[in-house]
């Protein structure tokens, strides 16, 4: 018997967002219906996904379609928060679609959350809570017992060791390694390519190899 599938709205039209139709398309579960951008003429087409409105269309749409999923596909962590609060007036935190590419690998015992976007060959492994609306990007790879808080990022080649712990709204920037039992505090970045042997803090920018505190952000 067919699947029905569930008709799934992406908030933006950039570089992630066509990244989430295709992860859509291959999971074969959503009917990737259109694109919402405040900055797109309506009518445009991006990666095969026409624009069919803006933000002050989202109502309406909800009240033709009740059953409407989203999902915010807006890379930045701080703007994927406003954008997340904007929504909430009108979206239920149930209606956030969470989009993972059927190549990634998730382990026994973890937890998912809500508007959660995981890449192509990513890594997650055993007992991880990978919390909402974060993005574990492509061939990013968490170890067992991990936590990505909330609009937090994990990038491209990402590796962390076990027991890490990510704060909520920080991005752990392409190709970085974290060693085991460390913590990232909240809304804190680490540069790319960077070896993180040491707790960091909350608000803070670190980069290096070893990674060694930059500024305050």
């Amino acid at each position: 018997m067919a699947v029905m599938k569930e008709d799934l709205l992406i908030i933006g039209a950039g570089g992630h967002a066509i990244v989430l139709v295709d992860i859509a398309n291959k999971m074969e579960r959503f009917n990737s219906i259109g694109l919402i951008d405040n900055q797109v003429l309506k009518g445009n087409v991006v990666c095969g996904v026409p624009v069919v409105g803006s933000d002050s269309d989202l109502g309406s749409m909800l009240d033709e379609n009740p059953n409407l999923k989203v999902i915010i596909g807006i890379a930045n962590n701080a703007i994927r928060h406003k954008i997340y609060l904007r929504l909430s007036g009108i979206f239920k935190l149930a209606s956030f679609a969470t989009l993972i590419h059927p190549s990634a690998q998730i382990g026994v015992e973890t937890k998912i959350g809500h508007g959660v976007a995981i890449m192509a060959g990513s890594i997650i492994n055993s007992e991880t809570h990978v919390d909402d609306f974060s993005i574990v990007n492509t061939r990013a790879s968490l170890d067992h017992e991990n936590y990505l808080g909330a609009f937090a990022s994990a990038g491209p080649n990402v590796a962390t060791g076990g027991n890490v712990k990510v704060g909520e709204g920080s991005a752990v920037e392409i190709s970085s390694t974290i060693a085991h039992n460390l913590t990232i505090g909240e809304n804190t970045i680490i540069g790319a390519g960077s070896v993180v042997l040491k707790n960091c803090d909350s608000n803070s920018v670190y980069y290096g190899t070893p990674a060694k505190f930059i500024r305050k952000k």
